[in-house]
Formats: structure tokens, C-alpha cells, sequence
């Protein structure tokens, strides 16, 4: 979270720009800094997406996380003080339900994340981002070049970098397959966050899945019949605390997830 204060104007306006911080001012980032934004001297305020951070309150509902703050700003020194302390509390929300999407060459969608200040309230997206490997160690990024052949083991990663991973976890809760993105013939690699049964069984495997920032897989390559690309997608939630599935129940309880997708094409 980022909030931009013209110098001018809280100078102007009898406040002490040199004196401008969160909640929490023991770290650099948490006090004022003089940027140059658009030719424009600029006090500048950052904050991570994390409890804690400069004071953030982090709460989360069933569709939403949201981070508050409250940004203090001091009267000028001088003789006469005019201008009582002024404080803004502000907040930023951001989604569970989250889409990504991918062309070819693994290159992601990213959201930007715009708060007007002073303000009391603005809305954000997540950086999601999905890729594929060739390595079990998730090196080597697939592109629409690297060779695939039927039976390769490639590597799938979906990760949220900004996540705050002390209190949240990301779950892909869904992994599709069609011969394009647009199709309606989807066949089921990843069900309620477990490996699909029936012809997709044995395909997918869960490294990891609803206990931190990133979700690993591990996917046999496979053909749609008439088909050259393989077009997946997968359907992803994040979770208040951890919410790792035991796949060993086979559960088939169905689990309320986004219909945003990620979607790679991989060239067979």
C-alpha cells in the first residue's frame, strides 16, 4: 500500500511534511519520503501487505482481506501552532477470489493496485502468476518452444508474491485441460483440490497446496485427442490460515471457489 502526499500542498496547508508516518515508525518505509512524482515533490508512504507491517490491522471476512492504517501528520513548528495533529485512517481491500491468465509465453496478467489520499478506502488485486517447468526443482520455464513430449513430467507453479503468508494461504482448488482456451470440453486434472479420477488419474500429482504463498504440481504430459495445444486452467481461492486437502479421503465435497482461470498453452 502506497500513499502520495504532495509536498507543496500539506506545506502550504501548515503541516509538517518532515513529519508524516503509520501507525508504527520505527522503519524507514513507515515515515515520509521525498519522491519526485511527475515533476512533483512528493511525500511518500509505503506499507507491505502484512499484519503487523507499520502497523497494519489485517481482517478478512469470506470473500475479502482487508489492511488498515492510519497516516499521521504533525502542525508546523513555529512560534504559533494553528493546525491541530490530523490523522487519516485509511484501508486497502483485496479479493480471495482470484483470476490470472497467461498467453503462450508465460507472460502474466498483473493487477494495479490505485489508492487516492487522503482517502478512507480503496480496492486492490493480487499478482497472481502461474508457470510451468521442466525441472522437479521448478527450473527452466516452459515456453511455446521448449519440446513436450507425451509422458514428459513438467512442473507447475501458482504463486502470490505479495501474499502475507503469516496469516493467508493460496489453494488451487480446480485444474482443467481443453484443446483451447475458449472450449467448453474440459476434462478434470485437479478436483477439490485433489488429483482427478477416472481417465486423467495419474497425471497430476500435489506438492504443495493450501499452506503458503505458492501451490506446487507435478503433471505427466498428456494429448486431447485432435488436438496439438494442451490449454490448461485452474481455478484458485485464498484461505484464512492454512487449508491443505487430504486427498487420501478422496473427498467429493464441493468447495466454493472464483471462476477466474489461469490459463497456459502447451505445444505438443
Amino acid at each position: 500500500m502506497k500513499i502520495y502526499i504532495p509536498k507543496c500542498q500539506l506545506e502550504r496547508s501548515k503541516f509538517n511534511s518532515s513529519d508524516l508516518h503509520l501507525i508504527t515508525n520505527t522503519a524507514t518505509n513507515c515515515l515520509g519520503q521525498r519522491e519526485v512524482v511527475n515533476n512533483t515533490s512528493t511525500m511518500v508512504l509505503s506499507s507491505a501487505l502484512s499484519s503487523g507491517a507499520c502497523g497494519n490491522i489485517a481482517t478478512a471476512n469470506q470473500t475479502h482481506i482487508t489492511y488498515s492504517n492510519t497516516l499521521h501528520i504533525s502542525p508546523s513548528k513555529s512560534l504559533l501552532i494553528t493546525r491541530s495533529n490530523f490523522k487519516v485512517n485509511f484501508s486497502c481491500t483485496y479479493p480471495l477470489k482470484t483470476s490470472i491468465a497467461l498467453n503462450s509465453t508465460l507472460n502474466p496478467v498483473i493487477g494495479l493496485v490505485i489508492i487516492d489520499v487522503p482517502g478512507l478506502h480503496g480496492n486492490g488485486k493480487f499478482t497472481v502468476t502461474m508457470q510451468a517447468f521442466t525441472n522437479e526443482d521448478f527450473t527452466g520455464p516452459v515456453t511455446d518452444q521448449t519440446p513436450l513430449k507425451v509422458e514428459d513430467n513438467i512442473y507447475i507453479s501458482v504463486i502470490i508474491y505479495d501474499l502475507d503468508a503469516n496469516n493467508f494461504a493460496l489453494k488451487v482448488t480446480g485444474i482443467f485441460a481443453s484443446p483451447t482456451p475458449d472450449s467448453t470440453t474440459q476434462y478434470d486434472l485437479l478436483k477439490n483440490g485433489c488429483p482427478a479420477t477416472g481417465d486423467a488419474e495419474g497425471l497430476v500429482s500435489v506438492r504443495q497446496n493450501g499452506n503458503s504463498a505458492e501451490a506446487r504440481f507435478a503433471m505427466k504430459v498428456f494429448k486431447i485427442t485432435n488436438s496439438d495445444f494442451v490449454n490448461l486452467s485452474a481455478n484458485v481461492t485464498i484461505c484464512n490460515g492454512t487449508c491443505v486437502q487430504d486427498c487420501s479421503l478422496r473427498s467429493l465435497a464441493s468447495e466454493y471457489s472464483s471462476a477466474g482461470s489461469a490459463i497456459i498453452t502447451l505445444p505438443l
